[in-house]
């Protein structure tokens, strides 16, 4: 499932260490929007992702992957309305080491 919107998403795997990462980056046509537009945004961009999450079907492997995406959305969104956080920096989540990341993004997932 793809999900257009204002963030680039990557994860970062260490075999070495089984430590997983989200890279979570804004796009630079979102960080150019004045602040309105970009609280707008991304308000849109959470009701799109709780669109999509309700459309799924529980044993879809996407559901764990928006929902994770959902979640942080949901705690940047107070942030980025008060222009609190540089959106010039990526972002980066340590994921738990017992969580495959398999279930995060699968080949022709794309949550960004």
């Amino acid at each position: 499932m793809e999900i257009e919107g204002p963030l680039d998403i990557s994860v970062q795997d260490d075999p070495s260490s089984l430590k997983h990462e989200l890279h979570i980056s804004f796009k630079p046509a979102f960080v150019r929007e004045k602040l309105f537009e970009r609280t707008e945004a991304f308000q849109t961009y959470i009701d799109h992702l709780k669109h999509s999450l309700h459309k799924l079907d529980h044993a879809d492997p996407d559901q764990l992957g928006i929902e994770t995406i959902l979640e942080i959305c949901e705690n940047l969104s107070e942030y980025i309305a008060r222009d609190e956080i540089d959106l010039n920096e990526t972002i980066v989540i340590e994921v738990n080491p017992a969580i495959n990341i398999a279930n995060f993004i699968t080949g022709a997932t794309s949550i960004n």
